[in-house]
């Protein structure tokens, strides 16, 4: 039975990191577009081949600065960086961001 338990636990741990886990994305993510249209960056003239400079790292102490904020975390700075990376790249796979 101790088997059985330790198993059982186990699978509510995993579901509720995996909760943890997506609720911290969404809010970043969240976060990122109030970013977006809050600093004016996208309000900024392309370069000559048409790009807008975005700062990965001004939009990681933004979020880290909400975070607290919102009683949110406090989120590490790196785990942030990973998930704002992760949304440019995608960005740039659908050619919104490059």
């Amino acid at each position: 039975d101790t088997s059985r338990q330790t198993k059982n636990l186990n699978k509510l741990l995993i579901r509720i990191l995996l909760h943890l886990q997506v609720e911290f994305s969404y809010y970043i993510l969240d976060v990122i577009v109030d970013y977006y249209t809050s600093s004016g960056c996208l309000d900024v003239q392309p370069d000559e081949e048409g790009y807008i400079n975005i700062d990965q790292d001004e939009i990681v102490n933004y979020i880290v600065k909400e975070a607290k904020k919102d009683g949110m975390g406090p989120y590490d700075p790196n785990d942030v960086f990973f998930v704002v990376q992760g949304e440019m790249e995608y960005g740039n796979s659908l050619g919104q961001v490059d």
